[in-house]
């Protein structure tokens, strides 16, 4: 299976790793939490990445 990013991605033992380059647009990913009216505590927990990896990516 293959998932968007993995060619920027660093593969460890068969994992998926954090990509080194996020291709996305951080407002819609800020809007859309707000919408949901979640935390990015919230967010993060649910998508389970740490609430600083939730920043880093709000923030591009």
């Amino acid at each position: 299976m293959t998932f968007p990013g993995e060619t920027d991605s660093v593969r460890c033992k068969g994992r998926r790793r954090r990509p080194r380059v996020l291709h996305h647009e951080p407002e819609a990913v800020t809007w859309a939490r707000k919408k949901a009216g979640l935390t990015k505590r919230a967010l993060a927990q649910r998508v389970g990445i740490s609430e600083t990896l939730m920043g880093e990516i709000e923030s591009g």
